[in-house]
């Protein structure tokens, strides 16, 4: 492992870490890539963290995924937006009027 405070001489360069499985960039790109099998990429279950991800204007994005909740999960916003293709997809939403 190598932690380069020196690495990058552009403004707001602090830190640099480079590992076997674990890159943190200059420009704060982060890469995981285990050799192995890993249940939680990242774990984030503090319950001193107010926002754990914040994702201002950008986009989840993947393949196939499922979110999901132990408790009640909450998608709250300007407007809710569901996009399905192919056959068989089946999905229900119960709205809440406040």
């Amino acid at each position: 492992m190598t932690l380069n405070a020196n690495g990058g001489d552009a403004a707001g360069e602090d830190l640099i870490i480079t590992a076997n499985n674990i890159a943190l960039t200059a420009d704060g790109a982060l890469s995981l890539t285990p050799d192995g099998t890993v249940t939680t990429a990242i774990d984030l279950t503090d319950s001193g963290f107010t926002n754990a991800i914040s994702l201002a204007d950008n986009n989840i994005t993947g393949t196939t995924y499922t979110v999901t909740a132990s408790g009640v999960l909450t998608l709250d916003g300007a407007g809710l937006t569901v996009q399905t293709t192919g056959a068989g997809t089946d999905i229900t939403l119960n709205a809440v009027d406040k």
